[in-house]
């Protein structure tokens, strides 16, 4: 068998990697911040929106952190070493963004 991979194989290796729903909901809320000006976004912010837009359902930020994660994994994502303070929690919270080498998810 030969050692060098088919081109089918290669194509498919230079393919960017799809959303499952659940991913394409929380990269939809980042993307439409990014198209309005407000981006980066911290999990809590993609939260809130997320139970605006999906009432009555409620999201654990646990959820989307970890959808965000998956899409990081996936290159769709990125996460800012900048922080924001949230003065309910009293914690820092990680800024998300869409990287610049995805423009084409704004077409």
């Amino acid at each position: 068998m030969n050692a060098m991979a088919s081109p089918d194989t290669e194509a498919v290796a230079e393919r960017p990697a799809k959303a499952s729903r659940n991913q394409q909901m929380v990269l939809d809320v980042l993307l439409a911040a990014h198209r309005n000006g407000v981006a980066p976004l911290t999990a809590g912010d993609m939260r809130e929106t997320l139970e605006r837009v999906h009432a009555p359902r409620r999201f654990d930020k646990g959820w989307v952190t970890g959808r965000l994660d998956e899409l990081r994994t996936k290159g769709l994502v990125e996460q800012s070493e900048e922080t924001r303070f949230n003065f309910i929690t009293q914690r820092h919270s990680h800024l998300w963004f869409i990287p610049l080498s995805q423009a084409r998810l704004f077409r």
